[in-house]
C-alpha cells in the first residue's frame, strides 16, 4: 500500500478560508441590509399610520367646523333679514305722519251746517306729499256757496303750515233733500273735495319714550 502525504494541507486550508470569508461577509451584509430595510419599512409604516390618523382627525374636525360655518352663515342671513325688517319698521315709525293734529283742526273747522260723511288721507313718507278726500253734505239757503266757503276755510285753517296747498271740487251737486237746522228747513248740496299739500317738516313729534327721557332730564 502506497503512502500519500499532503504537505500542502495547511496551505490549502488557509486558501479555502480566504475564499469563504468574502462570501460570509457578503451574506452578513445582505442580512444587515435586509434588517435595515425591514426596520425602515416598519418606521415608514408607523409614520404613514400617524399621518393617516392625523388626516382623519383633521377631516372630522373640518367637517364639524364646516357644518358650524354653514349654520353660522344661515343664522347671519336670518339675523340680517330680521335687523333689516326692524330697521324698516323703526324708519316707518320715525317718519310717519301724525294725523291727530290735522284731525283736531278739522274738528274745529267744520261748521254745524256741514256734515262730513267720509274722509280719506294719505301722506308719502319719502316725499311728504299728501292728499285728502273729504265728502259731505252742505246745508243752507245757498248750499253750494256754503260748500265753497267750507273749501276755502278748510284749506286756510286746516292746512296752514303746509306748502303747495291746492283744493278743488271733485263733485258739487244740489240735492232734493232738506234738513232742519235752527228751526229752519234748509236745502242741501252733496260735495266731494280733493286737497293736495306737502308736509314742510316731515320729522315726527316726540315719541312717548323720548318725552319720558326729556322729562327725566
Amino acid at each position: 500500500m502506497a503512502l500519500h502525504l499532503n504537505l500542502y494541507h495547511e496551505i490549502q486550508k488557509q486558501e479555502m478560508q480566504r475564499r469563504r470569508d468574502p462570501l460570509k461577509l457578503g451574506v452578513y451584509g445582505v442580512v444587515v441590509v435586509i434588517v435595515f430595510l425591514m426596520i425602515y419599512y416598519f418606521y415608514r409604516m408607523e409614520e404613514v399610520s400617524v399621518i393617516t390618523n392625523s388626516a382623519k382627525k383633521l377631516k372630522a374636525e373640518w367637517q364639524m367646523t364646516e357644518s358650524k360655518a354653514k349654520e353660522a352663515q344661515l343664522l347671519e342671513v336670518q339675523l340680517t333679514a330680521s335687523i333689516k325688517t326692524k330697521e324698516d319698521l323703526v324708519q316707518s315709525i320715525e317718519t310717519r305722519f301724525y294725523w291727530a293734529p290735522l284731525l283736531e283742526r278739522i274738528q274745529k273747522t267744520v261748521p254745524k251746517n256741514i256734515q262730513v260723511t267720509s274722509f280719506h288721507g294719505n301722506v308719502e313718507a319719502q316725499t311728504g306729499k299728501g292728499t285728502l278726500s273729504v265728502s259731505g253734505i252742505a246745508a243752507g239757503a245757498e248750499p253750494r256757496k256754503v260748500a265753497e266757503n267750507f273749501r276755502t276755510e278748510f284749506a286756510g285753517k286746516c292746512l296752514t303750515g303746509y306748502k303747495d296747498v291746492d283744493s278743488k271740487f271733485s263733485s258739487l251737486e244740489e240735492s232734493d233733500a232738506t234738513v232742519p237746522l235752527d228751526g229752519k228747513t234748509l236745502a242741501t248740496a252733496l260735495f266731494a273735495l280733493q286737497f293736495q299739500f306737502t308736509v314742510v317738516d316731515a320729522s315726527p313729534s316726540p315719541t312717548p319714550v323720548q318725552r319720558l327721557q326729556k322729562g327725566a332730564k
